[in-house]
């Protein structure tokens, strides 16, 4: 059965009746399964973006990472993304959740390391802050939404950046990565995990992103707890780009309808 045949009906049960039939995470399906994300790769970008606004902004409270969570920007982030979809959840819970990469920190200091984890298996390091700790890609943030939205979790990582505005101009903030000053950075550090080589910046940074126009993009910042935090776009897409154009979020009844025709 074709998804943009049933896609209809699939959307108006969902919306009825998600709060009532909603099942414990661990007997949820995988967000690889979820209707949205199938009609992410079915779908004319180029076309569906076109007919975006030239802004958009939406009202999203703000969480903070710390003091709990010191390297946790991207499960808060996450925490924020679930808040507006309407089935929040308490930071920390998600950080015990999120999948996590075990390989032992290997090396002399953060800045000359032999061997460690790899961000696309799971979080590297510890997420309090208590020991050394990295961070996690948008992969494992991606399946831990899919456990909690299993049909509209959505992964627009690679995708251009008006795929993100479209997003937020049909009410989805969403969950990016970039550095702490939202800025191109020079500052890498590599390490090797069996035969890969891990390439990332300690500097990477995750936040969700609420609002666009022209210049700037408006962003919550779980590290400052700034809501709708002004940063210059041009920089942030070249920092986002540098990440690896990451980026997570959530379909709600407009963004699939659309996403469906």
């Amino acid at each position: 059965m074709k998804i943009k045949e049933t896609v209809i009906l699939t959307i108006v049960s969902f919306f009825l009746f998600h709060q009532t039939t909603f099942s414990p995470v661990g007997q949820l399906a995988s967000a690889d399964d979820s209707i949205a994300s199938q009609l992410v790769e079915q779908v004319d970008w180029d076309h569906l973006v076109s007919g975006r606004s030239k802004k958009a902004s939406l009202d999203i409270p703000v969480i903070r990472q710390l003091p709990e969570l010191y390297n946790g920007c991207e499960v808060t982030s996450l925490s924020m993304l679930l808040t507006a979809a309407g089935t929040p959840k308490d930071k920390v819970q998600l950080a015990y959740q999120l999948p996590k990469d075990s390989t032992e920190f290997k090396g002399n200091s953060m800045t000359d390391i032999t061997e460690w984890g790899d961000p696309n298996s799971g979080f590297v390091g510890d997420i309090t802050g208590d020991a050394r700790g990295y961070g996690v890609n948008s992969g494992p943030i991606y399946q831990l939404l899919g456990k909690y939205l299993p049909d509209r979790a959505m992964n627009l990582t690679g995708k251009d950046f008006s795929a993100v505005e479209w997003m937020i101009d049909q009410g989805s903030p969403v969950i990016a990565w970039t550095t702490t000053n939202f800025q191109p950075t020079d500052d890498w550090v590599t390490w090797k995990k069996g035969n890969q080589t891990i390439k990332v910046t300690f500097k990477e940074h995750v936040v969700l992103i609420v609002g666009y126009d022209t210049k700037y993009v408006y962003l919550n910042d779980p590290l400052t707890g700034n809501k709708n935090e002004k940063a210059l776009k041009s920089m942030f897409i070249s920092s986002w780009n540098q990440l690896g154009n990451q980026a997570i979020t959530f379909a709600g009844k407009k963004a699939m309808l659309a996403l469906s025709e």
